[in-house]
């Protein structure tokens, strides 16, 4: 299509038109709900905004969201890129390599291979994170 574009001299917003055209089922009913949440008139969806989600995509990390929130984030943006993560361990590494060391060092070693084992290890070790925190605040409010 890039090369019929290219040809025709279409402007991006002209590229973004004939897109939607050649959209069918899913991906059609994604386009509807992201064009009526963003304002398509005044900031036109164009290839150069989706090659910006798609390196956002590439450099998420975690930093200092929670997991829950970059989960969110992950899932956002890969729907612009899902030939990075086309198979679920793909995926799962990808989530791995974005997570917080403290997250991602104990969950490397244990190499797992999906996408739902790796975020449920997540969880399960943000979870004891928060519990250990609580408890040493407590402990220190006790101590003269």
């Amino acid at each position: 299509m890039e090369k019929i574009f290219n040809f025709m001299e279409c402007t991006d917003a002209r590229k973004v038109t004939c897109a939607v055209y050649m959209l069918k089922q899913g991906a059609s009913h994604w386009w509807e709900m992201t064009s009526r949440a963003w304002d398509v008139e005044r900031n036109p969806i164009t290839w150069t905004w989706r090659d910006n989600k798609i390196a956002e995509f590439i450099e998420l990390k975690q930093g200092k969201m929670t997991l829950a929130q970059y989960e969110r984030k992950f899932d956002e943006l890969s729907r612009y890129a899902p030939h990075l993560v086309d198979t679920d361990e793909r995926k799962a590494q990808k989530f791995e390599k974005g997570l917080r060391d403290g997250l991602r060092r104990p969950i490397l070693v244990l190499r797992l291979q999906t996408y739902g084992d790796v975020l449920q290890r997540a969880q399960i070790l943000e979870n004891d994170d928060e519990m250990s925190m609580k408890a040493e605040f407590k402990e220190r409010g006790r101590s003269p």
